[in-house]
């Protein structure tokens, strides 16, 4: 059987730029670049934005990422000194809240630390593995558990307030910033917690 003609090869794809296409996601205007009127800013790379693409500010100019990249580092300077107690940040959370009401119920710590009782039933499982809190009444309904502390739980209390001075020399903030940022912190929170209320789920 014969076959007909091939087909004319079509030209060749075009050539990315050094480095893959990957180099060019995430590139940013170049304002120094030189421009004709008119002309969409130039990226570092070459290329031009997508047209009609709206301009979004940097992650940089984010409040959202700049609250979470402060959380991240206040933790992780957390870390060495609850490890050395054997403790994780959530864990320490619980026990705060703890150390300020003691004998109270699951439910009261969940609305106390804002954490959902889903997040809060391991971390309360590990504390009393390791006997710094204990549970007693009732199991069958959620949340109604209640939680005292040992003493071995209280005792370290003494050791939680060496991390916090530990940590606040850290931040190298004066006692005034530290009080201000966390009054517009609070602010913040009771504000959207305000406009979007949490929910146990099957609660609505």
């Amino acid at each position: 059987m014969r076959r007909g003609p091939r087909r004319a090869v079509s030209a060749a794809a075009p050539v990315p730029p050094p480095g893959g296409a990957h180099r060019l996601r995430g590139l940013r205007a170049d304002p120094l670049g030189p421009q004709e009127p008119g002309q969409a800013p130039l990226l570092v790379g070459g290329t031009t934005p997508r047209p009609g693409r709206a301009q979004s500010p940097g992650l940089d100019d984010q409040l959202c990422f700049a609250l979470y990249a402060a959380t991240n580092a206040v933790i992780r300077a957390y870390r060495p000194l609850l490890q050395a107690v054997g403790l994780t940040y959530p864990e320490y959370v619980v026990l705060m809240a703890l150390w300020e009401a003691d004998d109270v119920s699951v439910a009261d710590v969940s609305a106390r630390t804002q954490m959902p009782l889903g997040d809060l039933s391991p971390i309360v499982e590990r504390l009393v593995e390791t006997e710094l809190v204990m549970r007693h009444g009732s199991r069958l309904r959620r949340g109604a558990t209640r939680l005292t502390l040992t003493d071995r739980g209280r005792l370290l209390e003494e050791r939680a307030v060496v991390a916090q001075h530990e940590v606040r020399c850290q931040t190298r903030l004066s006692t005034d910033d530290v009080a201000q940022l966390r009054g517009s912190l609070h602010d913040l929170t009771g504000t959207l917690q305000a406009a979007h209320p949490y929910q146990e789920a099957g609660t609505a």
